[in-house]
C-alpha cells in the first residue's frame, strides 16, 4: 500500500510460537478479568493499572480505552488529574509505536490533549497549554516522516493547529492593568505557526510529490479568511511567491509527469488560486417551484429539514432563514423568506437508498437546493408570470481552513 513494499515474512520457532501462545492466554484472562470489573462498574486506581499493562500488550482493544476514560472522569481517584493525564498521554506515545493507524488510540489521545487544555487554561500565567500542543506538533512530523499519508496523524495535527490558532487568537488582546485593554505583539508567533505548516509541506513534497494531503496544506495556508474574520491575523493568508511556486511545481511535473497530486496542486494555483469559493450557478423555475444549483456541495444555512420523529418537532432555533425577491410580471415585487431543502435522490418504490432516516438536525451537503417558503399563499395570482428572481443564502464549506474545520462562505446572492 502507498508504494511500501511488504517485508518478507520470517517464521517463528517452536519457542517462539509457545512464547507468543502462552501470552495470548495471559492476554485473554486480564481482558476477561478487566471486562468484568467494567461491568461492575469498577472504577479504582487498580482497575486503572490493569487497563495500563493490558493496553501495553494489545493497544488495538477501544473498550479498555473508553473504560479508562470512565476511571479518570469518576473521581473516584486520588491523583491529581493533569498527573493522571500525564500518565496518559506516556502510555499513547508507547500505542503508537506499536500501532499508528488505530482509530481508538488517535481518539483516546484527542481526548486526553482537551482534558489537559482545559485544565492549564484554569492557571493564569501558564505555558502548560502551549507545551501540550507544541509536543503534539513535534509528534506528529516524527509520524508523517515515516509514513507521509497517515491520515490519522494528519487529522490530528489539523486539530492541534486549529487549538493553536484559536489560543493565539485569544491572546492577542489582554487585560492590562486599570481594565484598559492591551494588545501583545504576537505577529512572531502567528508566523512561526504558517512558516512551520509550510516547511512541513515543503520537506514531506520534496521527499515524495505524490502526496496530496502535503500539496493540499500548503492550498490552505494560502486560503483567504471567511467574510467577516479579515482583521483577524492568525486567518490572513500566507504569502507564497507564485513565480517560484510555479517553477517548483514544473520540476515536480518533470520529475512525475503521471502523477496526479502535482496536476492538482497545478490546477488549483493557475486556475482557482482565490477564486474557489462556491457560487450559485444557476437558479431555474421548474412546476411552481425554485430551484438554486451551486458551483459545489455546500450546506445551506437553515435548510429547515423536518424532523422524523413522531411529534414533528421544529428545526433547530436561531437557524438563519434565506431570503427570496421575486419580481412578477403585472404585480409588485416580493420579499419571500423560507427555507432551502437539498435535493436528494428520490427512492424507487421497491429499493431503499439508505437503512435509517438521517436526524433532523444532521447538516446535508449538496449542489442543488429547493426553496421552501414559509407561506405558500403569498404568492401572486397563478397566471402571473415570474420575469426575475433574487436570492440571498447563506452557505458553509466543509474543509476550508487550515485546521480542517468549517467555514461560512458569506451570502451568495
Amino acid at each position: 500500500m502507498h508504494g511500501r513494499l511488504k517485508k518478507d515474512v520470517v517464521e517463528p520457532t517452536a519457542e517462539e510460537k509457545e512464547k507468543q501462545r502462552e501470552q495470548v492466554r495471559t492476554a485473554s484472562a486480564l481482558f476477561a478479568k478487566l471486562l468484568e470489573l467494567r461491568k461492575s462498574r469498577a472504577f479504582s486506581q487498580q482497575a486503572l493499572d490493569m487497563t495500563s499493562k493490558a493496553l501495553s500488550f494489545h493497544p488495538e482493544f477501544p473498550t479498555l480505552w473508553g473504560y479508562r476514560r470512565e476511571i479518570i472522569t469518576s473521581g473516584q481517584i486520588g491523583t491529581p488529574l493533569i498527573d493522571i493525564l500525564g500518565i496518559e498521554m506516556q502510555l499513547l506515545e508507547k500505542a503508537l509505536r506499536k500501532s499508528q493507524k488505530v482509530y481508538s488510540i488517535w481518539f483516546h489521545r484527542r481526548w486526553v490533549v482537551e482534558r489537559l487544555f482545559e485544565e492549564f487554561g484554569r492557571e493564569t500565567a501558564s505555558d502548560g497549554t502551549q507545551k501540550v500542543l507544541d509536543t503534539e506538533l513535534e509528534l506528529c512530523g516524527r509520524l508523517l516522516s515515516v509514513d507521509e499519508r497517515n491520515f490519522h496523524c494528519w487529522n490530528h495535527r489539523a486539530y492541534v493547529t486549529g487549538l493553536m490558532r484559536r489560543r493565539q487568537q485569544e491572546d492577542t488582546g489582554t487585560k492590562g492593568t486599570g481594565g484598559q485593554e492591551e494588545r501583545t505583539d504576537d505577529k512572531s508567533l502567528r508566523s512561526d505557526l504558517r512558516q512551520i505548516d509550510l516547511s512541513l509541506s515543503t520537506d514531506l513534497i520534496n521527499r515524495n510529490f505524490s502526496n496530496y494531503s502535503a500539496w493540499h496544506l500548503r492550498a490552505l495556508l494560502q486560503e483567504p479568511p471567511p467574510p467577516g474574520c479579515e482583521a483577524v491575523e492568525v486567518l490572513q493568508p500566507l504569502d507564497i511567491d507564485v513565480t517560484n511556486e510555479l517553477e517548483w511545481v514544473q520540476q515536480g511535473i518533470y520529475t512525475e509527469p503521471n502523477d496526479q497530486s502535482v496536476w492538482l496542486y497545478h490546477h488549483w494555483l493557475t486556475l482557482n488560486r482565490g477564486h474557489d469559493r462556491p457560487r450559485i450557478t444557476h437558479c431555474a423555475l421548474f412546476e411552481g417551484e425554485l430551484f438554486v444549483f451551486f458551483s459545489r456541495s455546500v450546506c445551506v444555512a437553515g435548510c429547515g429539514q423536518k424532523s422524523d420523529s413522531p411529534e414533528g418537532q421544529a428545526e433547530a432555533p436561531g437557524a438563519p432563514k434565506a431570503l427570496t425577491k421575486i419580481t412578477l410580471q403585472g404585480c409588485a415585487s416580493q420579499s419571500l423568506s423560507g427555507q432551502f431543502e437539498p435535493i436528494e435522490r428520490q427512492a424507487a418504490a421497491s429499493v431503499g437508498c439508505r437503512t435509517r432516516q438521517l436526524p433532523a438536525g444532521r447538516q446535508r451537503w449538496a449542489l442543488g437546493w429547493r426553496f421552501v417558503p414559509e407561506n405558500s399563499s403569498s404568492a401572486c395570482d397563478a397566471g402571473a408570470i415570474v420575469v426575475e428572481v433574487e436570492v440571498e443564502v447563506s452557505v458553509e464549506v466543509l474543509g476550508s481552513r487550515a485546521d480542517g474545520g468549517g467555514a461560512a462562505v458569506g451570502s451568495q446572492r
